[in-house]
């Protein structure tokens, strides 16, 4: 299948002017982090959102709405707070979540086995959370189940001393590139989370190290990644206002 994927949106509406530089696709798949901006209105925030879900409600395409941390902490029951949180938009948010809950989730595996998270995971934190796994099929359902049996092990890990997230026990939502690449698992993954090096994808390192990092944005530049048929990854490019 045809995928397109796009990184954090944070409230913008950038993924509108993805879609349409695209002709042919059959998949859109995005990492997460709809949620706060620091630049975007808390009001624009929630009605950005609310056009995503409704995308993937009426498109005829395969639609992937990924948790990201951003999200994580307007989930309901969910107390964790990190940076940008907005508590005057809690209940709106949380609303939004609790309505649609259904159409979020926290990985995903396509048919040529590449691994869709917000952040990553780890051998490390698959231990922590006690999950063992016979496929990467298996994996992605165990975990997209955990989110709602126990939503603790998608919280910030505490005893992470970095204050960022760069420790190998952090979970899909918060796990830093330079852990991640140190505990990684034996395939394909495509995350966000972390901006990239000169907002441009790197694709000969996201080749070599075999993670795909889309959070990429330089000025009026949004990257995004391209998936043809075979499993070839591309790197594509659109003009944003």
């Amino acid at each position: 299948m045809k995928t397109i994927v796009i990184g954090d949106v944070h409230g913008y509406s950038s993924w509108k002017n993805i879609l349409s530089n695209e002709q042919d696709f059959d998949r859109v798949i995005f990492i997460g982090d709809y949620l706060d901006s620091f630049t975007v209105s808390p009001r624009q925030q929630l009605e950005n959102l609310l056009d995503i879900i409704e995308f993937k409600k009426s498109s005829e395409k395969e639609v992937v709405l990924l948790i990201g941390n951003h999200d994580y902490h307007y989930l309901p029951g969910v107390v964790d707070m990190c940076s940008g949180y907005q508590p005057s938009m809690r209940e709106s948010f949380e609303k939004v979540f609790s309505e649609n809950g259904d159409l979020f989730q926290v990985a995903f595996i396509d048919e040529t086995l590449k691994l869709y998270t917000h952040a990553g995971v780890t051998k490390g934190w698959l231990a922590r959370a006690g999950i063992s796994w016979e496929s990467l099929e298996d994996l992605v359902e165990k975990i997209n189940a955990l989110i709602h049996t126990n939503p603790y092990y998608f919280a910030y890990y505490d005893s992470d001393m970095s204050g960022y997230g760069e420790h190998v026990l952090q979970g899909p939502l918060w796990v830093r590139p330079n852990s991640l690449y140190k505990n990684k698992l034996n395939v394909t993954q495509v995350v966000g989370h972390t901006p990239v090096n000169g907002g441009r994808i790197n694709i000969n390192k996201c080749k070599r190290s075999g993670i795909w990092r889309t959070d990429a944005i330089c000025r009026n530049l949004k990257d995004y990644l391209f998936i043809d048929d075979d499993g070839t990854i591309n790197v594509h490019t659109v003009q944003i206002d």
